[in-house]
């Protein structure tokens, strides 16, 4: 499901809440007494907060956007005036709202996120790189995917030796944590022809840079660090392409 359709559904959720007189959240309230029991398992998206603020209360239309997603992302939020004893934990010091991921790394793992919370797809994009740490695997059933947030991905074939040459230096771009909002994806074109014929690939790899479903190809060095100047100095125009339209 693409984020637009995502927001829609939730906008859609809303109205039949409001019009139904039932409000059904997919935001887990944590407490006190439920929080660590909760945190144990599964990777947890935790938005630390006081509902008086403003900027608190404006997180719950984003927090129900993610609670929608459909990759096993369990989404939480702790009021820490009411309940103080995970936010002391975390030591959030009224840094609110604060998001957090908790996750199974080397032990329990928590990562802080230190970009504008207010964001859904960047908010989701960060998640999942910081927990998975690799590349995402882009198939038929999930192109939808590229085109909601900030994508590079590369589409290649297992037997190509410049694919082969270059993967280390792409899963270093999917770890670089000083681009949070990029989501770094790849394409099996052997396995998911539909895929690369969409993208008109002619020679393996293509790399292609997305950016709200602008689609701009990359052709320089294969390199994390030449990846990571192409992307921070991409092209700011907020324009729409189809796969059909690659620059």
């Amino acid at each position: 499901m693409t984020l637009r359709a995502t927001r829609m559904r939730a906008a859609l959720l809303v109205l039949l809440a409001f019009f139904c007189g039932v409000h059904s959240s997919r935001i887990r309230k944590l407490t006190d007494d439920n929080y660590e029991l909760a945190l144990q398992s599964g990777v947890w998206l935790v938005c630390y907060c006081d509902m008086r603020l403003p900027e608190c209360k404006s997180m719950t239309p984003v927090l129900e956007v993610l609670g929608l997603n459909d990759v096993g992302l369990n989404v939480g939020r702790v009021d820490c005036r009411r309940q103080p004893d995970p936010c002391l934990d975390m030591d959030i010091k009224k840094n609110y709202p604060s998001v957090a991921v908790h996750f199974e790394g080397e032990g329990r793992t928590t990562a802080l996120y230190d970009g504008d919370p207010q964001h859904a797809d960047a908010l989701l994009s960060w998640a999942l790189n910081t927990v998975h740490g690799r590349v995402v695997q882009i198939s038929t059933s999930t192109i939808s995917r590229l085109f909601s947030g900030l994508w590079f991905v590369k589409l290649f074939a297992p037997w190509c030796m410049h694919c082969r040459e270059m993967a280390g230096e792409w899963r270093a771009l999917a770890n670089d944590r000083s681009l949070p909002e990029l989501s770094v994806g790849e394409v099996n074109c052997d396995i998911n022809e539909e895929v690369c014929e969409r993208f008109q690939v002619e020679g393996y790899p293509t790399l292609l840079l997305i950016d709200h479903g602008r689609i701009m190809r990359y052709s320089g060095e294969r390199t994390a660090h030449a990846f990571a100047q192409f992307v921070r100095e991409r092209p700011t125009l907020a324009a729409s392409a189809h796969p059909e339209d690659v620059e």
